[in-house]
């Protein structure tokens, strides 16, 4: 495989003797420019005509929007991440001839997607029985690469390892790319945020790739909530946020939620197609730093043994709020399941709470970000909707008056 062209791949197959048919399978959405030596008997589907060239090429370097109701595991079938140096690619599945994947002008395979580009080097971080193969390309900072490791080792040494033995392969982008974690493979950006930058996003797609649970749909926030507040609580307390840079990670995007009930998906805020910030993200993220109050608070136990317990459920079962409420209070949370049942279903913002190593509650004197609110989209969208809707009415009135005026003078 080569890339002749920023973003473009080519496949090119050695095909043995003997071999005289064999099927490939390009991810969706590619722009095929070439497929020599195959015919192509439906869309995406090519197979080896058993003679010539066997070659295909196609474009990688365009971003996909992601609908909002697509699978969260299908993301790299829609959306391929880019810059000018490197391309990242979904690998092409292959039916009827074994395949060895080589890259003669630089690259990497993972599991499932390969990665196209000048490899500065590549560093595995041991969890347990799990290893994550980083993979660093030339093009990416040094500084940001330096980042990355360190939030992704902090993690693993923080993230108690599963049952499951994984092989995983993280591959981080220059530029500003958007990050996912799908099956064993990531894919990061850097400089997503203002603080801690290469270490946030890699760090949040490490605690998905620790996620094998199986839970019900009333527990689908957890996914987001928890990569979120994780990342911050891991990086705080391991001295690389502030306090004040800790609760700005939380609060942030505080703006943005709903205050809908979390433990009903359909109700969250979605901002734009081009935003997926929604209220797993924001609202979940404050629910989890209250219940890691409440456990650091009453007992010896953090949100990580929380997490932890979630993992550890029967994957045959749904891990259900009950279930969850359950975990909770072994672990010393102090809240009974109905005032949890209500911290999740509140229409208001949760304000936030957290303990300190030294158990000092924040924020007790923190300036907040200036981008924080205290009341929600939903609540302005109402007031704004009243005053505009007092200013057609007092629009309308004036507009009648001029007309039984007008309609006067004739």
């Amino acid at each position: 495989m080569t890339a002749s062209d920023p973003g473009v791949v080519l496949l090119e197959y050695t095909v043995p003797d003997g071999q005289d048919s064999f099927i490939v399978s390009v991810p969706e959405n590619q722009d095929i420019r070439l497929a020599n030596g195959f015919e192509e008997p439906y869309p995406g589907y090519f197979e080896y005509t058993g003679s010539g060239t066997a070659q295909i090429e196609y474009a990688v370097n365009r971003s996909f929007q992601i609908p909002e109701d697509d699978d969260r595991i299908d993301l790299p079938e829609t959306y391929t991440s880019h810059n000018e140096s490197v391309a990242t690619s979904v690998i092409p599945r292959h039916s009827g001839a074994p395949i060895q994947l080589a890259f003669p002008d630089g690259g990497y395979a993972g599991t499932t997607i390969m990665y196209v580009g000048e490899i500065a080097h590549v560093e595995t971080i041991s969890n347990g029985p799990n290893r994550h193969n980083v993979v660093i390309p030339a093009a990416v900072d040094s500084s940001v690469g330096d980042a990355t490791l360190e939030g992704l080792q902090l993690g693993a040494e923080t993230i108690d390892p599963r049952h499951y033995y994984c092989e995983s392969t993280l591959f981080i982008h220059p530029g500003d790319v958007r990050g996912y974690a799908s099956r064993a493979d990531s894919v990061s950006g850097e400089n997503w945020e203002q603080n801690g930058p290469g270490t946030h996003t890699p760090l949040h797609e490490y605690v998905h790739l620790n996620q094998r649970y199986t839970v019900a749909e009333e527990m689908q926030w957890f996914t987001e909530s928890s990569a979120t507040y994780l990342t911050a609580r891991i990086l705080y307390d391991n001295g690389l946020l502030t306090p004040t840079e800790y609760d700005a990670q939380l609060t942030y995007w505080d703006h943005f939620s709903s205050g809908s009930n979390l433990t009903n998906s359909s109700s969250y805020l979605r901002q734009s197609e081009a935003s997926l910030v929604r209220d797993d993200y924001t609202s979940g993220a404050l629910v989890l730093a209250r219940l890691d109050a409440d456990l650091r608070g009453n007992g010896n136990a953090t949100i990580y043994d929380l997490f932890s317990a979630v993992g550890s459920g029967d994957p045959a079962t749904d891990y259900d709020v009950s279930a969850f409420y359950d975990d909770y209070e072994r672990l010393g949370g102090n809240r009974s399941e109905a005032e949890l049942r209500t911290l999740l279903e509140q229409s208001g913002t949760v304000e936030p709470a957290y303990v300190t190593p030294s158990a000092r509650v924040l924020p007790d004197s923190l300036v907040r970000h200036e981008n924080y609110a205290d009341s929600t989209p939903r609540e302005v969208e109402i007031r704004v909707l009243s005053v505009l809707a007092f200013i057609v009415l007092v629009a309308g009135v004036l507009k009648a008056r001029e007309s039984i005026s007008d309609q006067g003078d004739d």
